[in-house]
């Protein structure tokens, strides 16, 4: 039996809408994930320090007194910290919570996370890091099946 096409659940894309630039001349980025519409815009001196502010707010945001971090926790943290409040601070409009933005799609994040490393890309300079050590294990890997 086929399932109608209008009962199959469709899983929403996130998309760019539009790009321009601000009164500043910076760059200015309006997307859509899932509910929600926020301005990834190109950071400016300001944003920088509020990237330091939501930084130790992640930080400290799930401190225990006198006990050690669960891994789960230890990893939230970190991505709040490394993720979150980069995104947060170069985005404005309906920009998830920290506790929204452990709940969102991996997809949504990644397309967020490239919008906003498209603009600033030092803040995300250890991404690229990462992507470049991964891809150079690949290559070594490959090559010594070939031997």
């Amino acid at each position: 039996m086929t399932e109608k096409k209008s009962d199959a659940l469709e899983i929403p894309r996130p998309k760019r809408l539009s790009t321009q630039r601000n009164i500043d001349g910076l760059i200015e980025i309006k997307i859509k994930l899932r509910n929600r519409t926020m301005t990834v815009r190109e950071a400016n001196y300001l944003d920088g320090f509020k990237r330091g502010k939501l930084i130790g707010e992640a930080r400290t945001s799930n401190e225990k007194s006198d006990s050690v971090l669960e891994p789960e926790e230890s990893l939230a943290i970190n991505l709040l910290m490394n993720i979150w409040a980069p995104l947060a601070a170069c985005s404005s409009g309906d920009v998830p919570t920290k506790e929204e933005f452990l709940r969102l799609s991996e997809g949504d994040i990644n397309f967020w996370v490239e919008t906003a490393q498209e603009l600033n890309p030092d803040w995300f300079s250890w991404l690229t890091k990462i992507d470049e050590v991964v891809e150079d294990e690949s290559k070594k890997k490959e090559k010594n099946k070939s031997k």
